[in-house]
């Protein structure tokens, strides 16, 4: 990611047009801005996606995978402090999500964590920006945030079509 010149990010950022993006195989589904993020080609297994926003030096991705090892939302919480390497990460969390917001080098990095089917499978937004354009990064962020969610009838059908009992 190409880092942006001093104090250019903060003036490069325009958020007015949001679109949403659904992954047909897990059902996540975020409202992003698209005059902002540009969207990346799909992996193979249309597990998630990434964006980017090269000019402002930003990117964020959404990905589904199995929660196979049956972790606790603490673990899993535990486990992304960890990863991200801030001990002093400020973490939130619900009865089926989690949030970590933390520092990692020039960056600010907020991981939400989305749990469905039980804890079985976790759904997570990734969301890096410069710490220098945090006052225009946070309003976007948070109606990010906000808007990622799970549709839980997306799994069930593409299980359906498989043949596969619900």
């Amino acid at each position: 990611m190409a880092t942006p010149p001093a104090g250019s990010a903060t003036m490069a950022i325009k958020a007015s047009r949001w679109e949403g993006y659904t992954n047909t195989r897990y059902g996540v589904m975020i409202d992003y801005p698209a005059d902002l993020f540009a969207i990346q080609p799909p992996p193979p297994d249309n597990a998630g996606r990434n964006f980017t926003a090269d000019k402002v030096g930003a990117r964020f991705h959404v990905y589904s995978h199995a929660n196979a090892m049956n972790f606790s939302i603490e673990e899993l919480q535990a486990e992304d402090v960890l990863d991200i390497g801030d001990a002093a990460a400020i973490k939130q969390n619900g009865a089926d999500w989690y949030q970590v917001v933390a520092s990692k080098e020039a960056e600010t990095i907020v991981r939400r964590v989305l749990l469905s089917e039980g804890g079985a499978m976790l759904h997570r937004l990734e969301i890096a920006y410069p710490k220098t354009a945090a006052a225009a990064f946070e309003p976007v962020v948070a109606r990010m945030v906000k808007s990622f969610r799970v549709d839980p009838a997306i799994p069930e059908r593409a299980a359906k079509a498989a043949g596969s009992p619900v």
